[in-house]
């Protein structure tokens, strides 16, 4: 049960920074964002791509750890880049870049889970 609701909650992070990109920054957007950041704008659109991808086989349970695996470098550059100055979703003002930490945890987790 605990590797379901890992997985699941996994997913959800996923597909919500997924979300924010395409509903509320656009695609576009998201783009020119990543590009502040020195990263070619087609960075983004693998970025929502490797998100929705990967939150659907870790909802599914298929080869979960390979997939957590694989978002490895995402993880990484939105840590390094991104969150560890400004947040979860990087949508507020207070830099609370330590309510990431329980989502990292988590995925790390999932490494060395099994499909359950």
């Amino acid at each position: 049960m605990r590797p379901l609701l890992l997985r699941v909650s996994l997913a959800a992070m996923f597909f919500a920074h997924a979300w924010l990109k395409i509903a509320v920054f656009t695609p576009a957007g998201a783009a020119k964002y990543f590009e502040s950041l020195g990263l070619p704008g087609f960075v983004a659109y693998l970025t929502m791509a490797a998100e929705i991808g990967g939150g659907i086989l870790l909802l599914l349970g298929i080869e979960t750890r390979w997939v957590a695996l694989l978002l490895v470098p995402l993880m990484a550059g939105t840590i390094v880049l991104v969150h560890g100055k400004n947040g979860w979703l990087f949508t507020n003002n207070l830099n609370h870049y330590r309510q990431g930490d329980p989502s990292c945890l988590a995925w790390i987790r999932q490494l060395d889970c099994a499909s359950g």
